[in-house]
């Protein structure tokens, strides 16, 4: 009996007796350890822009707006393409990334044609084995004017086999 209410306790504290699961809104999902091998469907909506000098972004992107759509691949040791979270065009190499235990947290170095100077790139979220959800924040930090802060809410939906090889990805 004691072990019961000692374990309650603990559950109560610690968020569970060692299942391997998380209980969020009444709904119990597994945790997955990393992100999932293959291709996922990819869609993001822009949460908030503004300049950060004065000037007109240097960005398409408009609030309330779906920025892109397609596929990301995902490598045999979980890691992703980093053009999963870039804006259309820009080609991203991974800095540095956290992807394990159902949280992804990856940071991207980006340049855009046109422009000197990169766009950098925070990546927050979570995932599952059918997916991932993520708030990615970009800064634009160009020579000349258009510097921006960009909020865009993006998710991936696993969809199988990649189409596409997987490009040096953010591990």
């Amino acid at each position: 009996m004691r072990a019961k209410l000692w374990c309650g306790a603990a559950a109560a504290l610690l968020g569970g007796c060692g299942d391997g699961t998380v209980t969020q809104n009444n709904a119990t999902e597994q945790v997955a350890e990393s992100l999932r091998p293959g291709g996922y469907e990819v869609s993001a909506k822009v949460d908030a822009l503004h300049s950060t000098d004065k000037t007109t972004p240097a960005t398409k992107a408009k609030v309330g707006e779906a920025v892109r759509g397609g596929q990301a691949c995902v490598g045999a040791d979980g890691s992703i393409a980093p053009d999963a979270f870039a804006e259309s065009g820009d080609v991203c190499t991974g800095k540095s990334s956290y992807i394990r235990n159902g949280r992804l947290n990856v940071e991207l170095n980006c340049k855009r044609s046109g422009q000197s100077g990169p766009v950098m790139v925070l990546v927050d979220g979570d995932f599952t084995a059918d997916g991932f959800t993520a708030k990615v924040t970009s800064d634009s930090y160009f020579v000349g004017t258009g510097d921006y802060h960009l909020v865009r809410s993006v998710t991936g939906k696993w969809t199988g086999q990649c189409s596409a090889p997987v490009k040096e990805a953010a591990k």
